[in-house]
Order: structure tokens, then C-alpha cells, then sequence
């Protein structure tokens, strides 16, 4: 089949051949790359708002007024899209304030635990609703106790997803032109 064609083809099936690799390589490398910027920046956000949490919380854990920090939590969960949930325990490992609703979903406990030294920790859960970081802050350098937040990674995943098929198309535009 090669043969038969001209020269002028065997260039442009060449070209052609080129163009779409040259397009699988860059939309993998866009992929991995905006995966790996965006999931820093997801964390720096969530870092930034357990830290914060942790340090309006100080004066309500000094005072014993659960309640605002009740109502701190949900105006949070609120203005932030990706926040699935945040709750704080005292120092002596008991829950002062969560957003769960009703029933505080014990198991959570065990799964990000706060070393003396750590600004921060963070671990991932696979939920059924997809990954979500668990971002722990110690209040007052964890002498009151440690805030918890819940960070939805597909934002992450949705942000890729975008770019990518954006990418996609103006490929195959331009193999189509």
C-alpha cells in the first residue's frame, strides 16, 4: 500500500503520524502535570483553612463554647466547595464540635493522627464518594487539641478532565484542518 502512494502522500500520512503522537504525548504530560499542580494546590488550600480553623478555634476551646465553633465549622462547610467536613476534638481525644449531623463516624478518629512536632499531617481516604484528604492542625501547637478537615479530591479529577478534553479537541482540529 506504501508503494502506491506518492510522495506528497507518504509525507502527509507521515505528518499525520506524527501530529497525533506528538498529541498523545502532550495531553499525557499536560495530564500528569496539572494533576500534580492542581493536588499541590488542593492541599495548600486545605492546609490553609485547617490552620486557620485551628486558630479561630483557640478562644472557644479556652472558654468552653462549643457552639461557636459548631457554627465556625458550618459557615466553612458553606463557603467552600470542596470541604466535605471538619471537626475538632479536645485534648484529651474527645469530639467538641463536627459537621456530621447526628451520628460522628468514629472510625475517623484513628486515621490521621497529629504528631507533637507536625504543623499539619495529611492523609488520604478512599470514601464512597471518592478520595478525600484528611488535613489535621493542632490548636495552640496541640496543647488544646486538633482540628480535622475533609478535602474532596475531584475537583482535582473534574479540573483534568476539562483541560484535557479541551486539548483533545484542538488536536483534532487541527488534524481535521
Amino acid at each position: 500500500m506504501i508503494r502506491g502512494m506518492s510522495l506528497r502522500a507518504k509525507f502527509l500520512c507521515g505528518l499525520l503520524l506524527l501530529m497525533v503522537v506528538f498529541g498523545a504525548v502532550s495531553i499525557t504530560f499536560i495530564k500528569t502535570t496539572l494533576h500534580d499542580r492542581l493536588s499541590h494546590e488542593l492541599q495548600k488550600r486545605g492546609i490553609s483553612i485547617a490552620k486557620h480553623f485551628a486558630e479561630v478555634s483557640a478562644n472557644p476551646f479556652l472558654t468552653e463554647t462549643t457552639v461557636s465553633i459548631e457554627m465556625l465549622a458550618e459557615d466553612y462547610l458553606k463557603k467552600e466547595d470542596d470541604l466535605v467536613y471538619i471537626y475538632a476534638k479536645n485534648h484529651n481525644g474527645d469530639i467538641v464540635a463536627h459537621t456530621f449531623g447526628k451520628e460522628f463516624p468514629i472510625d475517623l478518629l484513628a486515621v490521621n493522627q497529629l504528631q507533637p512536632d507536625q504543623s499539619y499531617s495529611i492523609k488520604p481516604l478512599k470514601t464512597e464518594r471518592g478520595t478525600v484528604l484528611d488535613i489535621a492542625a493542632p490548636i495552640l501547637q496541640g496543647e488544646l487539641g486538633v482540628v480535622h478537615v475533609g478535602v474532596s479530591a475531584a475537583s482535582i479529577d473534574r479540573g483534568v478532565a476539562n483541560v484535557v478534553g479541551m486539548t483533545t479537541w484542538i488536536i483534532i482540529g487541527m488534524l481535521g484542518v
